[in-house]
């Protein structure tokens, strides 16, 4: 984290390396030009930053939040593909859940921060709603926006059809539950549950921002424009189809 980060830089005697996660200011709620020069401060004190993607590297030089006195390397996270490992069945969650097994189930697995951009997936969805009446939507994830969220659902009128899973020990108990993994996100520096819904062989409706064309492939089909949530519908009622779906997947 940054202040973990600035805490070694001031504290340590001994040059340190870091790592970047994410294609946002060093301090997020700072004004630009105080975290800007507190990201070069510790940049003074480091032998190298690595950026998990080029996205993160890119932002850094463009904000000038790094100053290339000191080198950046770009090392991609690694992700091997494996079967799905869960603690319960796809039946038996389902039930818990009360969500009937012929659902249609859009799926996300994020934070309810800013940068995910509930509001543009709650939009996309109520449209969605309108053709596809036994669909639901499952978030997984926690964070500060969760009771506006909720509150923006009952406005929406769609707040019956949504289950807030909160933070979960195994994402893998709900990939196998979603029949398409949408992330509306604004920015990501690399965006790690995306390999998560690829490896479950799931399409995959994302943002076409930042380092998800990295991860998915500038080419992929099913990229969104990012806040765009007439967009994202779209993309939606093309994969609600079956065979859409199978032939979209990621293996």
């Amino acid at each position: 984290s940054s202040d973990l980060e600035l805490l070694t830089a001031i504290v340590s005697i001994n040059k340190f390396i870091v790592s970047r996660h994410n294609a946002e200011k060093f301090f997020p709620r700072a004004p630009d030009f105080l975290s800007r020069q507190l990201s070069r401060f510790v940049e003074t004190k480091t032998y190298g930053c690595i950026a998990i993607s080029q996205s993160v590297e890119n932002f850094l030089i463009q904000s000038k939040e790094w100053n290339l006195a000191t080198p950046i390397h770009v090392i991609y996270y690694g992700y091997e593909k494996h079967s799905l490992k869960t603690s319960i069945s796809r039946t038996e969650l389902l039930k818990k859940l009360s969500i009937p097994e012929s659902s249609y189930i859009i799926g996300t697995i994020a934070r309810l921060a800013p940068q995910k951009d509930y509001p543009n997936l709650l939009q996309a969805f109520k449209l969605f709603l309108e053709i596809e009446p036994n669909s639901f939507l499952i978030a997984v994830g926690d964070g500060e926006l969760l009771d506006g969220m909720r509150l923006y659902a009952t406005q929406l009128e769609i707040a019956h059809r949504i289950k807030w899973i909160g933070k979960i020990a195994n994402v893998e108990d709900y990939l196998q539950l979603f029949d398409v993994f949408v992330l509306t996100s604004q920015y990501e520096g690399f965006g790690l549950v995306l390999l998560e819904a690829a490896n479950a062989n799931l399409p995959i409706i994302a943002s076409n921002i930042s380092a998800i064309p990295e991860v998915l492939g500038p080419g992929y089909k099913y990229l969104a424009e990012v806040g765009e949530y007439r967009d994202f519908y779209s993309k939606l009622k093309l994969l609600d189809r079956k065979s859409t779906r199978l032939n979209s997947s990621h293996t």
